[in-house]
């Protein structure tokens, strides 16, 4: 079914709608690894825009490595699965929160946070200044104070990339930061109830001892412990979501 300009773009960032929908004729398998896409003149007249925005919006995704151009020959779908790029992961997860079918890949990236929080646990139990532990304790009260799910998960965000951040790994940190949206998408879907929320403040209680008490083994076990927590029961609301749509 077609859809008007007006219905199918707003007018904030149409060109970032523009690589959108190309982006997701290309999860859904419509345009295939491989598949070279149509003429932008094409794209422009069935997207109801501009040729110089398909165009821009192309480049865009050829730059995350969604797409690749062959001089003279076109533009054709990149093997993304293969050769992925940060960016396109985050698109990746990013789709699955609108539609919540990125269950493997979220799970991978709450493995992957652990590995990194459970090292950055120990070099913060280290190297943390009192500033730091100060801004965590901070953030430790915004969570206590919270009594909603978006709020009380932002804190818990702030909390772990506060942490990551006074590992002194700025890489780390990055890495942390560039999963935000997700993550606060999905966090806020399980602190839901004051029960889940008092655990989590219990759990963030634990893990500040840990790092004030400098004891890198204790803040490895505290973090692993609210990770292993997360993983769990994330994947449970998956389940239960992937339930619901069949």
């Amino acid at each position: 079914m077609k859809h008007t300009t007006a219905e199918k773009f707003q007018p904030e960032s149409i060109r970032a709608q523009v690589a959108r929908e190309i982006e997701n004729r290309i999860f859904s398998g419509e345009l295939a690894i491989g598949q070279r896409l149509p003429p932008e003149r094409e794209f422009a007249l069935e997207l109801g825009v501009s040729r110089s925005l398909v165009n821009l919006a192309i480049l865009d995704l050829e730059s995350m490595g969604f797409l690749r151009i062959v001089p003279r020959q076109g533009t054709f779908v990149a093997d993304y699965k293969n050769e992925s790029t940060p960016q396109m992961l985050l698109s990746l997860m990013t789709r699955g929160v609108a539609d919540n079918s990125g269950a493997e890949l979220f799970s991978s990236m709450m493995q992957t946070r652990r590995l990194l929080e459970s090292e950055c646990a120990c070099l913060a139990a280290e190297y943390a200044s009192e500033t730091d532990l100060a801004r965590l304790s901070s953030i430790l009260e915004e969570m206590r104070a919270a009594t909603d799910p978006e709020r009380f998960s932002d804190a818990n965000f702030r909390f772990h990339r506060a942490m990551m951040a006074a590992s002194g790994n700025i890489v780390y940190a990055m890495i942390f930061q560039s999963f935000g949206e997700v993550v606060r998408h999905y966090v806020s879907g399980y602190f839901t109830t004051p029960a889940r929320m008092r655990l989590s403040i219990s759990q963030h209680e634990t893990l500040l001892a840990a790092l004030t008490a400098r004891d890198a083994k204790s803040a490895r076990e505290a973090v692993n412990v609210i990770m292993d927590e997360g993983i769990v029961k994330l994947t449970e609301l998956f389940g239960k979501a992937r339930t619901r749509r069949g």
